[in-house]
């Protein structure tokens, strides 16, 4: 639970649709209402954080599919800030006059994995059909699903693998396909296996990031080049009901500001050249972004698996 200073009264807000995320506040505070693509939820609800120590303005958080959030907005969902996990929706947006163009800009780079939780060599055995389910986000609501039919196509393997395919409606319920054994290889975003290192080994994971970025606590991960899909460009964009919400214009400067950016470096996403770190962490975060850019199927070594314990 969030604790804050120097406030007299906590309100609770209602969640639109059940779907949101609410967290206590003064009540004299403004709040903002976000709609977040599910891939960006545990980076968010940390920027959402600081966010509020900093201004005292309330988070609101909803999450889901890009294209269901989409069709929510349409359909009158009050929402101020929009943080889409393509630049398509928000576009769509635009266009419909529910979003400030001049607000949009990419937020954050997602990057795509293939990770398989019981196999040594990930890659291979996606060549080879050495599986029973591969599971993977809708195409037609989440990016991160088309830029995994686009690693199937490249491959030349999608009509053979097309039915084994699991299909999530978003990227979060993707990767508990895999987590959960009904699937045994998935195509998920970097930050969710960036997360669950930090969940699993806690203080040592900063170590191990440097070592084994790219590992979890079992099995095999494939970082996918960013060559071989439709780049993952999450944008943000200012809806017309937040227009002159204090606490969402206040809210899209925080997300461009640098206590934000190295938060979304930190759980795994790249950043827009001209929104990079500032220079006394831009070496760091190059070395990162080039090995995380690296073609590699790694197998997952002893010392992570002691680690865990």
């Amino acid at each position: 639970m969030m604790k804050y200073a120097h406030r007299e009264k906590t309100l609770h807000r209602c969640c639109y649709l059940g779907l949101s995320l609410c967290i206590s506040v003064s009540a004299h505070s403004d709040s903002v209402h976000v709609a977040v693509a599910s891939n960006f939820i545990a980076p968010l609800k940390d920027i959402a954080e600081h966010f509020q120590q900093d201004t005292l303005h309330q988070v609101i958080v909803s999450n889901g599919a890009s294209g269901k959030l989409t069709t929510q907005i349409m359909h009158g969902a009050p929402y101020d800030v929009f943080l889409s996990a393509d630049t398509d929706k928000p576009e769509q947006l635009i266009d419909r006059q529910l979003a400030l163009s001049d607000s949009q800009f990419t937020y954050a780079i997602g990057q795509l994995v293939a990770w398989a939780p019981n196999s040594k060599d990930t890659l291979s055995d996606l060549k080879e059909g050495k599986f029973r389910k591969i599971a993977l986000a809708n195409a037609l609501h989440a990016p991160y699903g088309k830029a995994a039919e686009d690693i199937l196509s490249t491959l030349g393997v999608i009509d053979v693998t097309k039915p084994h395919w699991v299909v999530g409606e978003n990227i979060s319920q993707t990767y508990q396909f895999v987590a959960s054994g009904n699937a045994d290889m998935g195509f998920v975003a970097y930050s969710q296996l960036h997360t669950q290192l930090d969940n699993t080994l806690g203080a040592q994971a900063s170590r191990l990031h440097k070592k084994f970025d790219n590992k979890v606590s079992n099995g095999s991960v494939w970082l996918i080049p960013a060559e071989m899909h439709t780049p993952i460009l999450q944008n943000a964009v200012l809806l017309v009901h937040g227009q002159h919400n204090q606490a969402a214009q206040a809210f899209m400067r925080y997300l461009q500001s640098e206590n934000a950016h190295a938060i979304i470096k930190r759980y795994g996403y790249r950043l827009p050249v001209n929104q990079e770190l500032p220079e006394q962490t831009k070496q760091e975060s190059q070395q990162t972004q080039e090995k995380d850019t690296s073609e590699a199927i790694l197998e997952l070594t002893s010392e992570t698996s002691t680690d865990t314990d």
